[in-house]
C-alpha cells in the first residue's frame, strides 16, 4: 500500500508540473490556433487525477504547436510520457522551409539537446528557445530533395525483405501518421500497432525498407530496434507477401494472457510463426510431429536464447533473453528448477544489446562412479528414518503459491552432468546435474582482460571433465576467440561433487516435503480454528467479559487457581524439538477438550433431569484439573497492546495457532515434559563438550514456521555460491584468435554458424564455423588434440564444389562453390551441413561431412601463435574430392534454411527458409527401405539412411507445413 501510495504522489507531482508548463506556454502564445490540444479528455482526466478525484492513471498527453520564430512557420508536435518531467518528452519538428533531410537533421539535433540538457524538469521552454537560435543553421540552401519514389522491381540486384521492429511504445500520433505516411509513398505494406511494446512489421523492396527505417528511426524514440529481418528472392515476392497494404491494427491487451484476437490476426497471414517466436514460446513435438506441449513465455516481450537437453533426456533446460533459465520437465513441462541472472544483465527487455542467456550446454562424464553404485552405510539414512510419507492432500490449496516450491523426486543419477549457463559479460554458471549451484567462472579473469567485453557463443566439455573449450566473441573488436581451459579440478574430485550434489538435492526434497508439510499443517489449523472459533465466540459474546470462565466454574463447582501460562523454557527452538513440542501442545489440548466435552455432556444431561449413564459419570480428579487448566484460559489470552471496546474472540485453541504464524510466541509452553531438556538436565556435561548439542535457548521464542525459515536460510548459506570464487581453481590452456572481423560488424545470431564437438576416441576437440555474410561457402574447420599436456591442432578452410553432384554418365557442368546454409554436429564422426542447391533455388543439399576425412587432410597449425587462426593466408581446399555421393542427399521442394541433428536420437530436422515447412528425418534407417527414398549417412555403410517421404504414416521421416 505503501508503494502504491508513493507512486500515485510522484505521478500527481509530474502531472501538476505538466499542467503548470501548459498554462505556462498558453500564456505565452494565446491565440486559439497555437496549441492544438490532441484529445481534450485526456487533459480533463489529468485535472481529475490530479485533485483525487478519479484513481485512474491517465493517458499521454499530446499537442501541437503551430508557432512563428524568425520567418519559419513551425509545427511542433509533443507527447508527454505521464512521468514527464522524469522522464523525457517527444518532441518533433515540421517546417516547409526545411527540406526532408534538413527536417531530419533538425529533430536528430533537438533530440540530442533535449537528451543532453534534460535533468528532471520541464524543458518544453527551453527547446523552443533552442530552436529559434539554431533554427538558422538549417536553412535551405538548395533545391529541396525530391520526393522519394519506390524501386523498380526489374533490378535483378534487388531482394524482398520483411522487418520486424519492436518500439518501447508507440502513442504518438505524429509518429503513427509518419509510419504509414512514409510506408505508402514507398509502396511498403504491413502493418503497426500501436501501444506498450509497439510492433512494427513492413515488407518490400530492400532498397525502399531500409530508406523507410531510414526515416523513421531518425524520430525521438525511448528504444526502437529491428528484431528480426527475413529476406526472399525478389521473384517469389508474390508468394512470400503476406499484406495488400499497410495500416494500423489495434486489439485489446496484444501481448497479455489473453492474446487470442493479435493471434488470429497473425495466422491469417500465415505469421502465426512469427508470433510465437516474438512471445518466447517453446513446443515439444514428437518425431511424427505430434504436439506434447507448448510453454508460454514467463513474461512479455522476451525471446528464447537457448534451449539444451539434459543428458537422460527427460529434461530441458531453456534460456531466455532477460536473464533466466527454466530446467523444464519433458513429461508434463512442469518447472524443476529456476535460475535468474536478470539482475547481471540489461533490465529493458527492449534493449536490443546482446544480454542475456547467451548458450547452454549440459555435458555429462564418462563413466559410472564408484558413488552411484558402491553401497556406503554412513549415507544410508533409511537404517534410523522412515522415508516421508506423501504430504495430506485433504487441505490442499486450490491456488497457487509461488513462495512453496515443489520438487519432483529425481531418481540417483550414475554419472555425473554438468549444466553450464553463458550469460551476461563472459559469465559461465555451473551446476552439478542442474540442481547444485558448483560457481560461477568469468572469463575476462582467466585471460586476464577484467575491462573485456564478450559474448560467449559455444561451450564444450571433455567427457572426463578436465578440458574445457569455450568460444567467445569480444564485443569491441567483433573478433571470434578459441579458450582452452584447464578444469582438471572437476575431473580430479569429480567423485567428492557428486556425493555433495546428490546430498544437496536429497535435502532440497525433503525441504519441499517440509513447505508441503507445513502448508498442510497451517490449512488444517486454520479449518479447525474457523469451526471452533466461531462457536466459543458466539458464546463468549452473549455474556459479560470475563463471564465464560466464571460460569463454567461455577457448574464444575471447583475454584482451582493453577496458571496455564508456560514458564520460559530452555532451548526448545530448534526445528526438530519445536515440532514435538508442538505434538505436545496438540496432545494437551486433544486432551483437556475430550474431558471438556465429556464433562459439559454430563452437565446438560443433568439440567436437563435425564438419566446419566455410569461410564459417563466417572470422571477423575486429574480430569477435573485438566477441565479446570482450560476453562480458566479462555479469558486469559488478549494479545497485548489490544485496547479495543469489543470483547476478545481468542481462547485456548490459540496455544496451536501461534506456532503456525510468523511471529514470536505469546503463550510459552511447560516444558518439564521435553525429552530434550530431560536428556540435557540428566547430562550436562554434553553442553560444554560438544558444538553440536547445546540448550537452544536463543530459540526459545520461536515459532514453528519461524524455526522452519530460520532452518532454510541456514541450509541456503551452505549452498550459496555467491562469494565463492571457483574461478581461481581453473586457468586458459590456450587462448586463441579463431576468426577476425574484416571491417564489416559481425551479428553471431544471424551471420555464424558454429557448432563444435568433442571426441572422447581421439580425446580432440573439433569445430565448425561459417560466416554467412562474408564467406558462405567457406567452412572453417579447426582440431585440437588434448593427449597428455601438449595440444596439437590442425584447421583448415573447406569448400563443397558442384562436382559433388556430379553423377556417371552425365556431362560435367561448370564448377562452382556451393553455399552453405547450416551446419551442425551430428556425432564425433560426423558434420551435417545443409548448403543451397548450385542450380534450384528449390531445392537444398544435406550432407553428412565424415569429420575424419576432413582432419586427415587438414594442415598442421600452431596453435600458440597469435595470428588469426582462420585468415586470407589460410589454405583452402575443395572437399568434394574427397567424398563419394553416398555422403549426400538433395532435399527436392525444400528450401533449406536450418537444421538441427542428433545422433544420440538418431533424428534430424531441416527448416525451410520460410521459417513455416519443416521435415524431419529418422537417420540410420534398416536397409531394407528403398534406395530412392533413403540417405547414406556414412560412405562406409550402405544400411544406415535416413528416409523421407511426404507421409507421416511412415516413421522415417514426415513433413510439417505450418501453412
Amino acid at each position: 500500500m505503501e508503494a502504491d501510495q508513493s507512486v500515485k504522489d510522484t505521478l500527481i507531482v509530474n502531472l501538476t508540473k505538466q499542467l503548470s508548463e501548459l498554462e505556462l506556454l498558453k500564456s505565452m502564445y494565446p491565440n486559439q490556433n497555437e496549441i492544438i490540444i490532441t484529445d481534450n479528455s485526456v487533459l480533463e482526466d489529468i485535472k481529475q487525477f490530479v485533485e483525487n478525484k478519479s484513481f485512474n492513471i491517465p493517458s499521454h498527453l499530446d499537442f501541437i504547436m503551430k508557432i512563428h520564430l524568425n520567418e519559419y512557420k513551425l509545427e511542433i508536435y509533443v507527447n508527454l510520457p505521464t512521468l514527464y518531467p522524469d522522464e523525457e518528452p517527444d518532441v518533433y519538428v515540421r517546417c516547409n522551409q526545411l527540406n526532408r533531410l534538413q527536417e531530419t537533421n533538425l529533430n536528430s539535433e533537438l533530440s540530442t539537446y533535449i537528451k543532453i540538457s534534460h535533468e528532471n524538469e520541464v524543458c518544453l521552454y527551453t527547446a523552443i528557445s533552442w530552436l529559434q537560435e539554431n533554427i538558422d543553421n538549417f536553412k535551405v540552401i538548395s533545391q529541396n530533395v525530391p520526393k522519394p519514389t519506390p524501386s523498380v522491381l526489374d533490378n535483378k540486384d534487388a531482394t524482398f525483405v520483411r522487418l520486424w521492429i519492436f518500439s518501447h511504445h508507440i502513442y504518438s500520433k505524429y509518429k503513427r501518421e509518419q509510419i504509414i505516411s512514409r510506408s505508402k509513398e514507398l509502396n511498403l505494406t504491413g502493418f503497426c500497432l500501436p501501444g506498450k511494446p509497439g510492433i512494427i512489421c513492413i515488407e518490400g523492396i530492400d532498397k525502399d525498407c531500409s530508406e523507410w527505417w531510414k526515416d523513421i528511426k531518425s524520430l525521438n524514440w525511448k528504444k526502437i530496434s529491428i528484431r528480426k529481418s527475413e529476406v526472399f528472392d525478389i521473384n517469389k515476392k508474390a508468394k512470400n507477401q503476406q499484406f495488400k497494404d499497410f495500416q494500423e491494427v489495434s486489439f485489446q491487451n496484444h501481448l497479455s494472457k489473453n492474446k487470442h484476437a493479435f493471434s488470429k490476426f497473425m495466422e491469417e497471414h500465415n505469421l502465426s510463426q512469427e508470433f510465437g517466436e516474438f512471445l518466447g514460446e517453446v513446443q515439444v513435438h514428437r518425431l511424427h510431429w505430434q504436439k506434447v506441449w507448448n510453454l508460454p513465455a514467463p513474461k512479455e516481450n522476451v525471446t528464447v536464447q537457448a534451449i539444451a537437453w539434459r543428458p537422460d533426456g527427460k529434461g530441458l533446460a531453456i534460456g531466455y533473453s532477460f536473464g533466466i533459465v527454466y530446467v523444464v520437465d519433458i513429461e508434463d513441462k512442469e518447472i524443476l528448477d529456476k535460475y535468474d541472472f536478470s539482475a547481471e544483465n540489461s533490465e529493458d527487455p527492449y534493449d536490443c544489446k546482446p544480454v542475456g542467456i547467451s548458450c547452454i550446454t549440459w555435458a555429462v562424464k564418462a563413466g559410472v562412479l564408484e558413488s552411484a553404485t558402491e553401497y556406503n552405510v554412513y549415507d544410508d539414512a533409511t537404517i534410523f528414518l522412515q522415508k516421508p510419507p506423501s504430504a495430506s492432500t485433504s487441505y490442499k490449496s486450490q491456488g497457487s503459491d509461488d513462495t512453496v516450491q515443489c520438487y519432483k523426486e529425481i531418481p540417483v543419477p550414475s554419472q555425473l552432468s554438468m549444466l553450464m549457463i553463458g550469460y551476461g559479460n563472459g559469465n559461465i554458471y555451473m551446476s552439478v546435474f542442474g540442481r547444485y549451484p558448483y560457481g560461477t567462472i568469468q572469463l575476462a579473469e582467466l585471460v586476464n582482460d577484467e575491462c573485456g567485453e564478450y559474448k560467449l557463443l559455444d561451450i564444450n566439455l571433455s567427457n572426463d571433465f578436465s578440458v574445457m573449450q569455450v568460444l567467445y566473441l569480444d564485443k569491441i573488436t567483433k573478433n571470434i576467440y578459441l579458450s582452452v581451459i584447464n578444469t582438471s579440478v572437476l575431473s580430479a574430485y569429480s567423485e567428492e561433487l557428486f556425493v555433495v550434489a546428490n546430498k544437496h538435492c536429497q535435502i532440497v526434497q525433503l525441504l519441499s516435503h517440509l513447505d508441503q508439510t507445513m502448508t498442510s499443517i497451517t490449512e488444517a489449523w486454520e479449518h479447525i480454528l474457523l469451526e471452533m472459533d466461531s462457536k466459543m465466540a458466539h458464546y463468549a459474546s452473549s455474556v459479560p467479559k470475563g463471564g465464560v470462565s466464571a460460569d463454567l466454574l461455577e457448574l464444575l463447582m471447583l475454584g482451582l487457581d493453577e496458571t496455564t501460562v508456560t514458564r520460559s523454557i530452555r532451548a526448545c527452538c530448534a526445528f526438530l524439538n519445536k515440532c514435538l513440542e508442538l505434538q505436545q501442545v496438540i496432545d494437551v489440548s486433544m486432551r483437556n477438550y475430550k474431558a471438556f466435552f465429556r464433562w459439559l455432556f454430563v452437565v446438560i444431561i443433568r439440567l436437563l433431569d435425564e438419566q446419566t449413564p455410569c461410564e459417563i459419570v466417572k470422571m477423575t480428579q486429574q480430569e477435573f484439573t485438566h477441565i479446570a487448566e482450560l476453562l480458566y484460559n479462555f479469558d486469559s489470552v488478549q494479545t497485548e497492546g489490544e485496547h479495543s471496546s469489543e470483547k476478545p474472540v481468542k481462547f485456548n485453541l490459540e496455544r496451536l495457532g501461534q506456532y503456525l504464524q510468523d511471529q514470536d510466541l505469546t503463550i510459552l509452553p511447560d516444558d518439564e515434559d521435553n525429552p530434550w531438556h530431560k536428556f540435557l538436565k540428566d547430562n550436562s556435561c554434553l553442553v560444554n563438550d560438544s558444538d553440536t548439542i547445546f540448550s537452544m535457548t536463543e530459540f526459545r521464542r520461536f515459532s514453528l514456521v519461524q524455526q522452519q525459515k530460520y532452518l532454510k536460510d541456514a541450509i541456503n548459506q551452505v549452498f550459496d555460491v555467491t562469494g565463492k570464487n571457483i574461478g581461481k581453481h581453473f586457468s586458459v590452456i590456450y587462448n586463441t584468435k579463431c576468426y577476425e572481423n574484416r571491417g564489416i560488424v559481425l551479428n553471431p545470431e544471424r551471420n555464424l554458424r558454429i557448432s563444435q564437438t568433442y571426441d572422447s576416441n581421439q580425446d580432440r576437440f573439433v569445430m565448425g564455423l561459417v560466416d554467412l555474410r562474408n564467406a558462405p561457402d567457406r567452412l572453417c574447420l579447426m582440431s585440437i588434440q588434448i593427449k597428455e599436456k601438449s595440444c596439437s591442432a590442425v584447421a583448415t578452410k573447406y569448400y563443397f564444389s558442384s562436382n559433388l553432384l556430379h553423377q556417371a554418365g552425365q556431362s560435367r557442368l561448370e564448377e562452382e562453390t556451393m553455399e552453405i546454409l547450416d551446419l551442425q554436429f551430428y556425432s564425433a564422426d560426423y558434420l551435417s551441413i545443409l548448403v543451397r542447391h548450385p542450380r534450384n533455388e528449390e531445392n537444398s543439399i544435406f550432407i553428412q561431412l565424415p569429420v575424419k576425412v576432413a582432419l586427415e587432410n587438414a594442415s598442421d597449425l600452431n596453435i600458440k601463435s597469435k595470428t588469426c587462426v582462420f585468415n586470407e593466408k589460410t589454405q583452402e581446399k575443395n572437399i568434394s574430392s574427397y567424398l563419394d555421393q553416398s555422403v549426400y542427399k538433395i532435399l527436392e521442394k525444400m528450401d533449406g534454411f536450418r537444421i538441427a541433428v542428433s545422433g544420440g536420437r538418431k533424428v534430424s530436422v531441416v527448416l525451410s527458409k520460410s521459417h513455416r515447412k519443416v521435415r524431419v528425418f529418422e537417420m540410420e534407417v534398416n536397409g531394407d527401405d528403398e534406395e530412392d527414398e533413403t540417405l547414406d549417412t556414412t560412405p562406409q555403410s550402405q544400411s544406415s539412411h535416413a528416409g523421407e517421404q511426404q507421409t507421416p504414416k511412415k516413421h522415417d521421416a514426415s513433413t510439417e507445413d505450418f501453412n
